[in-house]
């Protein structure tokens, strides 16, 4: 076993181990999209960023999967205003089961209440998830109540 599969191996997330590149990418791309919501990425929020993709199963190479992350971050930064974000939402949703649009959105309401402060454009971007997941009041509710 070499470093980069026991790094692997120790941390990701037993529930999340099954996914293919397509859904790890649709969830970082998602968690990159709501760390720059706010176009301001602190501390806190670069940490917890990068403990929620460690949740992730690598693939091949570390590089590949520090390509995806570095691909996923352009395309949020480079996204033009609201429309934009909301492009790359929907494009992610559909990639998604019903379960890991949850645990997604989850992902996302951890990575925007990081700093201890959710910021408006943070909030709507969460609405934009939530809507494009088709997530139920209660569920999003309880998940504030849970990572707020």
């Amino acid at each position: 076993m070499n470093w980069n599969q026991l790094t692997d191996e120790l941390k990701t997330d037993e529930a999340l181990g099954h996914l293919d590149r397509e859904q790890a990418e649709a969830i970082i791309t998602t968690l990159a999209v709501v760390m720059h919501a706010d176009e301001r990425v602190g501390l806190l929020e670069r940490n917890e960023f990068s403990h929620l993709v460690d949740r992730l199963p690598f693939y091949e190479e570390k590089d590949m999967t520090t390509a995806l992350i570095d691909d996923a971050i352009k395309q949020a930064r480079s996204a033009h205003g609201q429309a934009g974000l909301k492009q790359i939402i929907d494009t992610v949703a559909v990639r998604l089961d019903d379960h890991l649009r949850e645990v997604t959105f989850r992902m996302a309401a951890t990575l925007a209440y990081a700093d201890l402060q959710l910021q408006a454009s943070e909030s709507h971007t969460l609405s934009w998830l939530a809507a494009a997941f088709n997530l139920d009041a209660a569920l999003i509710g309880q998940i504030y109540a849970e990572v707020g």
